[in-house]
């Protein structure tokens, strides 16, 4: 049996999995076992909301004592924790403690032998002094803890112990968030209700009563402009909070206003408001001055809401110790600065050149600058006039204009263009075109093209933020600080702080991989340039090499024998070079020539991968050309390079005992998978779409798509076909082989719905087909063709066995192992409990199935039709997932509901297997044959790597 796919004619896993969960339920009583004596442990809360519809799950996050964590309704975290003896626990720590100080006392003595002997040598030869030699001594106050202690003080979780003081404090902490909801008269009552021996279920009941609502707005404001900037937010924005669109229209007299009053809602409105004012070039606009002033009346159970904007506070220029209030105003951006920290490309002792200058290294912790530059929007370097420099030593030059509080040069740049930025940088002085010139570790047009907050343009604090993250992305600086500088004028300076980040380094990276279940380990040693040629090109060398588990192309032997698939070995070795191109820009144009608003990249690749395996070895060779665009924060979109997007070349050896029953088959499905093929991919469109935002953490709704077009062989075909030659099949072939031509699209969809902060539904489909033409007449190469079944896949099936469509594979006694097709239809549903915690659980349903475009003599029923959707393989099952921060360790059992291979009247678990029975009976098949049929529900274990989607 496959170790990652367990088969059995038995229900024996579902047993073993009753009996795991039977014992651990029998286990239940230790749940109480470290509880002290006349105490209680928290069992559970009830919470009992009377009168208007509340969030409950919103409500019980606020009570102060929650139950332990339970799975199933086991709590596995407190049964280990009390499964695990204190005492013994810190014995062992103890014992720990006792060797860790022998062993410091051996460091020690070895240290004071060492040095001993290195006094003793110095002294011989007549010096003064010698190199102490110091041992790291362990580490006794913070030892690595046990495995015992790891499990039970990291992953075992203490009894939870009623606390009256914080179960009068959860009553109090109801009332307070019933009263942020505007529900001023409320009622919070409860009481412990013993409900077994040292178990307590805490009950709360809320009372709402009436709830207070909005219904007139009325604006304070003494500043014009930013009270129309307001009426422009909600105006231009209804959807950016529940409150502007009603806000709106009740200001503009179209309807009367009916807003629950919640402070929350406000509270969160506040900050809008002001990020809102802060991109409209509000520069230092903050919730602090938006005030909300609440005039409630109890009779009518309404709100009178006054929203005030308030004046800036800020420190005087003439006396910092004096603060001042200042009106919020429009600003402009009046310069733009570049302080690079770097002395890579100086072309001498900078240390000494400071001495000798008598300036500091450092000013505010921040290397110093010697040389100035200026970039312009005519994508010219211009440096600083003759008559404002003082030369130094013939290379560099110090500027002598007048200085800002900054200590940086004020110089008379030109205003009436935005892309102009001075760099202040430690360069190297080079001979262009007969000229003296100084250069920068990086072009400063990449540079500039990054920034967003440019010359005479006003602020905008989003475009500040996607400068900090177009400068991170380009993966050149290792630090970057952005700091604005108020000038008089309603005008602001914005500096760049930058210290480049290392620009080559070497890795070496072992990889362990699970490809629906067929596990492989690898390692690769990586060369990595991140500012190659001075423009950003972030280039990587890779050699890589490993070996996987690949199953074996046929289920029997040559001589009938089944092939066994559980307990194999890595079968499979492969490696291969690699190397990688990363430009920003779309090359050959580079970036500083494009508009900002477009951030495009383009990748370039070369590969070679040699495959060893029992039957054939592999080798490939890959180019690859594509342009990829940024659209926002959400979407990606990339497109080959038209007429040559990828190259591909696959060429196959096989072994003569592998190719003599290819041969003997004279099937033309299988023959075309294992031969050499030719890719030539004249388009490639990939679009992604990911909203997954980490940082927001009350983000409920993900999603990611991806959708992957591709054409290939057409222009070879159409435009070159009359000066190729022809095989004997009558396939035009380049470089004596022939190339595949076909169309292909795949997309994926998958969507995230966080329940609450333990449980989430996810959801994925997937569909994809691909049609051969023209060229090639049977099916998709084997690359670009889908199969079913796996622990990514449907997991009621080993990996690449499901299907296609209605295929009897168990009548079929030469079937391959590896089922493919051209069109694939999968769906899949997971319901995820113990969100965030070491131990996670699912329960799931996939469903889905792959069939054939062109009908295959060799596996009837394949081929698509207008009943696919009664072909579809449903499985149903349940998962268990370690989190270790790193990687997720998944365990997944996986149960066929219904087998689309069974006919009629037995595809179903619950159905007759008569009319199953009844093929079988009427086959050719032999006794040992039948007897190595699979069983067509037979439940399936997958180990995998990562969640499935």
């Amino acid at each position: 049996m496959s170790l990652f796919s367990l088969q059995s004619r038995t229900v024996l896993p579902l047993a073993a999995i009753v009996a795991v969960l039977t014992v651990a339920a029998c286990k239940e009583w230790r749940a109480t076992y470290s509880v002290p004596e006349g105490r209680h442990l928290l069992k559970k809360n009830k919470l009992d909301v009377e009168g208007d519809n509340l969030d409950e799950s919103s409500m019980e996050n606020v009570i102060r004592q929650q139950p332990n964590l339970s799975t199933l309704g086991i709590k596995f975290r407190l049964i280990v924790y009390n499964s695990i003896d204190s005492m013994k626990v810190e014995k062992i720590r103890l014992k720990k403690a006792t060797k860790l100080r022998r062993k410091n006392e051996k460091r020690r003595n070895r240290e004071i032998r060492i040095n001993t002997r290195r006094r003793d040598r110095a002294m011989r030869r007549g010096k003064d002094t010698y190199f102490y030699r110091t041992i790291e001594l362990k580490d006794t106050l913070n030892p690595k803890p046990s495995l015992l202690e790891r499990m039970k003080y990291k992953f075992g979780e203490p009894p939870v112990i009623v606390d009256s003081f914080l179960f009068q404090k959860s009553k109090e902490q109801l009332s307070i968030y019933l009263h942020k909801k505007g529900y001023f008269y409320d009622t919070v009552t409860g009481y412990l209700d013993t409900v077994r021996k040292k178990k307590i279920i805490a009950h709360y009941k809320a009372i709402t009563g009436p709830r207070y609502y909005i219904d007139s707005v009325v604006i304070v404001s003494t500043n014009r402009d930013v009270t129309n900037s307001f009426y422009n937010y909600i105006r231009k924005e209804p959807d950016d909070s529940p409150l502007n669109s009603p806000f709106h229209q009740f200001l503009a007299k179209q309807q009367p206003l009916h807003v629950p009053f919640d402070q929350d809602v406000l509270a969160d409105y506040k900050n809008r408001v002001a990020q809102y004012m802060r991109n409209d070039a509000y520069y230092g606009f903050s919730p602090a001055h938006v005030k909300f002033i609440a005039d409630t009346t109890k009779a009518t159970m309404t709100v009178t809401l006054k929203i005030e904007f308030t004046d800036r506070i800020i420190r005087s220029e003439e006396n910092p110790n004096e603060v001042i209030t200042k009106r919020h105003a429009a600003t402009k951006i009046e310069r733009v600065y570049f302080h690079i920290a770097d002395t890579s490309m100086y072309g001498g002792n900078f240390r000494a050149t400071m001495e000798e200058l008598q300036l500091e290294l450092k000013k505010d912790n921040f290397l110093q600058t010697l040389d100035t530059l200026i970039y312009d929007d005519l994508m010219k370097k211009v440096s600083l006039p003759d008559s404002l420099k003082q030369k130094y030593k013939q290379t560099h030059y110090k500027s002598t204009v007048e200085k800002n509080i900054f200590g940086q040069p004020k110089d008379s740049i030109a205003q009436d263009r935005f892309r102009i930025a001075t760099f202040l940088f430690n360069g190297k002085p080079v001979k262009r075109h007969g000229k003296d010139t100084l250069v920068m570790f990086v072009k400063p047009g990449l540079v500039e093209a990054q920034n967003y907050l440019e010359n005479d343009n006003y602020y905008k604090e989003y475009y500040l933020d996607r400068s900090y993250n177009r400068l991170l992305q380009l993966g050149l600086f290792s630090i970057i600080k952005p700091v604005i500088e108020e000038v008089p004028g309603n005008k602001l300076i914005v500096h760049y702080y930058l210290v480049p980040a290392k620009k080559q380094s070497y890795s070496f990276e072992p990889r362990f991989t699970n490809s629906n279940g067929f596990l492989g380990a690898s390692a690769s040693v990586n060369y990595t340039n991140k500012n190659l040629f001075r423009s950003g090109w972030n280039t990587t060398v890779s050699m890589s090499g490993g070996f996987e588990s690949q199953p074996a192309v046929f289920a029997t032997t040559p001589d009938g024998q089944q092939v066994q698939q559980s307990g194999r070995s890595f079968n499979t070795f492969e490696f291969g070079p690699t190397i990688k191109f990363d430009l920003p820009g779309l090359f050959p144009v580079g970036v500083a020539k494009l508009d900002k608003r477009q951030r495009p990249r383009t990748i370039l690749s070369a590969a070679y991968n040699f495959q060893q395996r029992p039957d054939f070895s592999r080798s490939v060779f890959q180019l690859n050309y594509l342009w990829k665009f940024y659209v926002g924060k959400t979407q990606v979109f990339s497109v080959g390079l038209p007429g040559a997007s990828v190259i591909k070349f696959v060429a196959l050896k096989k072994s003569p005992e592998f190719e003599t029953r290819i041969n003997s088959l004279n099937d033309l499905f299988l023959r075309n998978a294992y031969s050499d093929q030719f890719i030539w991919e004249d388009l490639k469109l990939v679009f992604d779409y990911d909203n997954i935002n980490a940082d927001d953490k009350k983000q409920r709704w993900r999603a990611t798509t991806n959708v992957t077009v591709n054409l290939a062989g057409n222009l070879l075909y159409y435009g070159f076909r009359s000066m190729q030659s022809m095989d004997t099949s009558g396939h035009y072939q380049l470089f004596g082989v022939p190339y595949s031509q076909f169309a292909l699209a795949d997309g994926k969809a998958t969507v995230y719905y966080d329940v609450n902060r333990r449980h989430t539904l996810a959801g994925r489909i997937m569909i994809g087909a691909g049609k051969p033409y023209k060229n090639t007449i049977t099916s998709l190469p084997y690359d670009y063709s889908f199969y079913a079944g796996g622990a990514n896949d449907n997991r009621g099936w080993v990996a690449r066995t499901l299907g296609p469509g209605a295929y009897k594979y168990y009548l079929d006694t030469l079937r391959t192992v590896t089922q493919i097709g051209d069109i694939r239809f999968g769906g899949s549903i997971e319901y995820r409990l113990a969100k965030g915690k070491l131990i996670q659980s699912a329960v799931f349903a996939d469903v889905g199935n792959i069939w054939t475009i062109n009908g295959d003599p060799n596996r009837e029923g394949g081929k698509i039709s207008g009943k696919f959707y009664k072909q579809l393989g449903v499985a149903v099952g349940y998962g268990i997932r370690l989190d270790f921060s790193f990687f997720i360790f998944r365990l997944d059992l996986g149960i066929p509901l219904t087998n689309p291979a069974l006919p009629d009247g037995s595809r179903w678990i619950f159905q007759s297997r008569d009319a199953y029975h009844k093929e079988i009976d009427d086959s050719d098949l032999t006794d040992e044959q039948i007897k190595k049929i699979p069983a067509p529900f037979a439940p399936h274990f997958h180990i995998g790597i990562g969640l499935p989607f």
